[in-house]
């Protein structure tokens, strides 16, 4: 704001020269001369050395003399307006303040001065201006003053706003859209922050700003007035953005502007944020055919295109809908690199969209988007190029060789992964890369033939030979010429025309029929997508399926299949886990149906598709959203089956679920409820962790159910429904003769307990010391009671745990002896099955080397008070059953004392 200037300077010339066009307006007048300064000089003001001299140490009570000036004379304004009572006057004072807010470009300057012009505004006095007097006088004031502070005024406008201000309100939004909009992307857009409007610190809370004037269109209009004026809103700041890249690029053709002067800052946060709101297509439609053009035109001089540091300067979160989008809206490999450059094989978030989102989660009916894909990297050239493609072919070659993506995805989505497995393949080949992954690519290749071979489906036994027969003959493997027999169709022919011959894209063909052919799947910012598909099969299939299951499966499958057919037509089948919760945490989705679909399809995802791989990655997000997740429809079913996907998370990654699930028990961001429902999950998942490793799914899942209603988790017309698979699996295993002996004990010491290894990690993140002496969640007795059971369920599934006698421990201290005189039956109960279940994991020497004989005694004479003098009957039956198991313990070990001896 001064000038430096040294000593010698100041000694040998006769005037100081001090900048003060930042700091002080140019309406504000001197004391002592009752000039206005910028009389003075245009940006500085010069005073004779030794006559009129300002002290440096003076400067800053000279501006605060300024501001605080102006802000009267802002009020003074103010107060005219409100006591216009004529139609001179109103005029006089609007005409005074357009000439103000000329004169005052400040940031700030106006957005008290909007506030107060929106909520004095009254039709008694407003309707005496004419028409022309509206426009010119009231109207041109928001078009004249700061656009950002305009900006910030509409997004957030006056509580107190009449219905009579609401049209103009609208009004004045459609008018600065039009006129002024273009103008701030423009300036935004300069490096220096003395030519912008607002400093770039303001850059995000304007970006935000700007997307928040819609919503408070909505909630001041009538939804069908509102659809209207929110499609005007968006086409004219699609038109707005793509005219202020029009004046940019203009000065940097006609050589106005350095490259260094301009940064794409802003408009890439704001077609990051158009990205992470949805609404980046209507502006990518409206942006490519311009930045197409104008790209064009700096190739045919010689020139290169700049649009790549538009997309450069996105957000990261939004770069992966950015280049998605990118890709399926243009028609050829030229333009993406035209506008991109090496954008793509550069930053981590478009080199993902290119090697796994595009090509592996989502599946189109042509091979236009790998041959798209595989062009541009041609044209990117370079090491990037081969690392790239060679990354490609070996992740859709194990995508197409593994079993689990063969059982779990459609038959589509197969044959779209061996097209770009084809294609990728036939280009290493002519580049003479591929012997590089001979060795590597050879397994995969043998096990693919194999799982596809032993399919089911016909068509997943054609593909399997089709695409066998193609590497086998391009990996030059040493085996005899494979030759399959099988039925020429469609798709095999178009899959030998583009081994033979691949063929360009049309130039004729547009944008438009590209994305005709194209089923756009959502990207999301912040996770990865993976292919996992719901275990549905097709009317085909099911005529193979295996006979070999019991009937009870087969009832359930049937009935899960009547239930498909019912919501058929209401709501389309989800296949990823993406699109369950996008559709579980859409606010503005409404329908029942298409929600309830989405909790059931993400229940049969982690349940019966969890083996494959991804889905421990995912498992740590889906479970903070189910946690937390708002049952709006007053579902009935709600909680049972969030309750139950937050089991199949647990399964999934273990550890961390477990950990973010212990982390927010002792919050008090939870309920009660909610509190209880946590420990619920860990013990059931828990038990299930403690069986089989093999995974048998559909027994896990039924003993999910019944683990949820002996809890008492699930309603009791979910245990009405459930009854008579029950009664009919008795019925089924008494009639039933076996015919191996011992075939039940000898599965059981085929398990392996996963939860031995990260039972003590549990348990430790779940009795944190930290939270569980001054918890305010323990002090309710029902999560009290439900946490000491807890705790004794997760000893008992730790089974020969290295860490077993600890936890016994910790188990058998948690709330003695200030608990064990509780008044709630629950709390007692809950101490008595912790100390029957140390009884039966740890040997009675054990407990009288940790807890003495004193404690011991102490705990065996409460177990004898509780037997007789109880009032539950609950209580009084475990603490029977406890003595017995005590007694049985110490004459187990008097009898080993007796024959050591």
């Amino acid at each position: 704001m001064v000038k430096h200037v040294n000593n010698e300077a100041c000694r040998s010339s006769s005037t100081v020269v001090v900048d003060t066009s930042d700091i002080i307006p140019k309406n504000c007048v001197f004391q002592s001369t009752n000039l206005p300064i910028a009389n003075l000089a245009p940006s500085t003001f010069q005073c004779q050395h030794g006559i009129n001299m300002f002290r440096f140490e003076n400067f800053l009570l000279f501006k605060k003399k300024a501001m605080s000036e102006c802000k009267s004379t802002t009020t003074t304004l103010l107060k005219r307006l409100l006591s216009a009572s004529s139609r001179l006057e109103l005029r006089s004072c609007l005409l005074d303040i357009g000439n103000y807010v000329v004169e005052n470009q400040n940031f700030g300057s106006f957005f008290r001065v909007g506030e107060i012009l929106l909520q004095t505004l009254k039709p008694s006095t407003f309707n005496m201006l004419l028409p022309v007097e509206q426009d010119e006088l009231f109207y041109s004031i928001f078009l004249r003053a700061n656009p950002a502070d305009v900006v910030l005024l509409l997004s957030k406008p006056p509580d107190r706003i009449s219905p009579f201000v609401v049209p103009k309100f609208v009004l004045i939004v459609e008018r600065f859209c039009q006129h002024k909009l273009d103008q701030l992307f423009t300036s935004m857009a300069n490096a220096d922050d003395g030519h912008r409007p607002c400093d770039r610190s303001m850059q995000g809370q304007l970006c935000q700003a700007l997307f928040a004037i819609p919503d408070r269109l909505v909630g001041l209009l009538k939804p069908r007035e509102a659809k209207k004026r929110l499609t005007v809103y968006w086409n004219n700041f699609c038109s707005a953005y793509v005219r202020s890249l029009g004046q940019i690029d203009d000065q940097l053709t006609g050589a106005v502007v350095n490259k260094s002067e301009l940064e794409m800052s802003f408009h890439g946060a704001l077609l990051g944020k158009a990205c992470l709101t949805g609404r980046q297509r209507r502006l990518l439609e409206a942006l490519l055919p311009f930045a197409l053009r104008r790209a064009r035109n700096a190739r045919r001089r010689g020139r290169r295109a700049w649009f790549d540091q538009l997309f450069r300067a996105c957000p990261a979160d939004a770069v992966k809908q950015l280049f998605t989008d990118l890709i399926l809206l243009l028609k050829s490999a030229s333009d993406l690199h035209t506008l991109v450059d090496d954008f793509g094989v550069v930053d981590d978030q478009a080199r993902f969209v290119l090697s796994r989102s595009l090509l592996f989660t989502s599946h189109f009916d042509t091979a236009t988007v790998p041959r798209l894909v595989i062009g541009y990297l041609k044209l990117v050239g370079g090491e990037q190029e081969k690392v790239l493609l060679q990354e490609i072919f070996l992740l859709s070659l194990q995508n197409w060789s593994f079993k689990s993506s063969i059982v779990n995805t459609t038959v589509q989505q197969q044959r779209y992964v061996a097209q770009t497995l084809l294609l990728t393949a036939k280009e290493l080949v002519r580049r003479h890369w591929m012997e590089e992954l001979e060795n590597q690519a050879a397994p995969f290749v043998l096990d693919g033939m194999y799982n596809h071979l032993g399919g089911l489906s016909s068509n997943v036994q054609q593909l399997g030979m089709v695409v066998g027969e193609a590497l086998v003959s391009m990996l030059k493997m040493p085996v005899e010429d494979v030759k399959f027999n099988y039925e020429e169709d469609d798709f095999v022919a178009s899959l030998r025309a583009m081994l033979e011959d691949e063929l360009p894209l049309s130039e004729q063909e547009s944008a438009e029929d590209i994305l005709s052919d194209f089923t756009v799947l959502s990207v999301d910012s912040t996770d990865e997508m993976i292919p996992i598909q719901i275990n549905l099969r097709d009317s085909d299939d099911d005529e193979d399926e295996d006979n070999s299951e019991t009937m009870t499966d087969h009832y359930q499958l049937e009935e899960d299949e009547q239930l498909m057919r019912r919501r058929k037509g209401q709501s389309s089948q989800l296949s990823y886990i993406e699109d369950c919760l996008e559709q579980l945490l859409c606010v503005e989705n409404d329908d029942y149906d298409c929600f309830e679909m989405a909790l059931l399809s993400l229940e049969k995802v982690l349940f019966k598709e969890r083996s494959t791989p991804g889905v421990g990655e995912l498992a740590g997000h889906v479970a903070k959203v189910l946690l937390h997740l708002e049952n709006k429809f007053a579902q009935q079913l709600h909680d049972q089956l969030r309750v139950k996907c937050l089991v199949g998370c647990v399964i999934s990654d273990p550890l961390n679920v477990a950990a973010y699930l212990c982390q927010e028990f002792h919050s008090r961001a939870l309920t009660v409820g909610m509190r209880v429902e946590v420990l619920r999950v860990l013990c059931t998942a828990a038990e299930l962790l403690s069986r089989d490793a093999n995974n048998n799914t559909k027994q896990q899942q039924q003993h999910v159910e019944n683990s949820l209603l002996k809890s008492g988790a699930l309603a009791p017309e979910q245990w009405v429904r459930d009854g008579w698979r029950a009664v009919l699996q008795q019925r089924i295993e008494a009639k039933t003769v076996r015919r191996q002996k011992y075939d039940d004990q000898s599965a059981d010491r085929c398990r392996v307990n996963r939860f031995a290894s990260i039972a003590a990690g549990i348990f430790d993140m779940l009795i944190d010391r930290r939270h569980t002496v001054h918890s305010t969640a323990l002090r309710e007795p029902l999560v009290l009671g439900v946490f000491v059971h807890t705790l004794a369920t997760l000893l008992l599934a730790a089974g020969h745990s290295a860490q077993l006698r600890s936890m016994a421990k910790l188990t058998i201290t948690v709330g003695w002896p200030e608990h064990c005189n509780h008044e709630e039956p629950l709390v007692r109960a809950g101490l008595l099955f912790a100390f029957l279940a140390v009884l039966s994991r740890l040997p009675v020497e054990l407990l009288f080397a940790d807890l003495g004989e004193q404690n011991l005694r102490e705990r065996v004479d409460w177990l004898e008070r509780v037997r007789t003098g109880d009032l539950d009957p609950n209580c009084r039956q475990l603490a029977e059953l406890t003595l017995n198991t005590w007694n049985q313990a110490i004459l187990r070990m008097a009898d080993q004392i007796f024959t050591c001896n």
